[in-house]
Formats: C-alpha cells, structure tokens, sequence
C-alpha cells in the first residue's frame, strides 16, 4: 500500500495565517514593510481563543479586520 494512499483525500488545509499553536488557534498577519517602522513589528500574531476549528474559521475575518485596525490606529497616532 502506498503512503499516499493512507491519508484522507479531502483533508483541508487551513486557512492563510491560521495555525494551531499548543492547543488552541492563532492568527498571523504581517505588517507592511512601511508601516514596521511605526508599529515596531514585523508581524502581529492573536490567539483566537478556541480549540474548535469551526469556531476559529467563523472568527477568523473578524479578527483580521480588528488587527488591521489596531495597525492603522497606531499609525494614525504617530503621524
């Protein structure tokens, strides 16, 4: 039997910038090179709060939305 074989054919991947991270869900979103400067960061990483998948994938546009506006927050502040 091949290995390839073995695994589940309809396995999804998550989605861009999820990842698990010990036993709940996080959230990595990079900041623009011409706002690392004033942000002080090159990316901005959240926990989601859940362990559930479906749950973490409902949430996920939300907090992408709010990070995004976090980042454009503090660099309304410094200019």
């Amino acid at each position: 039997m091949n290995v390839r074989e073995s695994k589940p054919q309809n396995r999804v991947g998550l989605p861009r910038g999820l990842f698990l991270r010990g036993k709940g869900y996080a959230l990595r979103v990079a900041v623009p090179t011409e706002y690392q400067d004033i942000v002080g960061k090159r990316e901005i990483v959240r926990g989601l709060g859940t362990q559930d998948l479906f749950h973490t994938v409902k949430f996920t546009k939300r907090q992408l939305v709010n990070t995004n506006l976090g980042v454009a927050q503090q660099c309304a502040k410094k200019n």
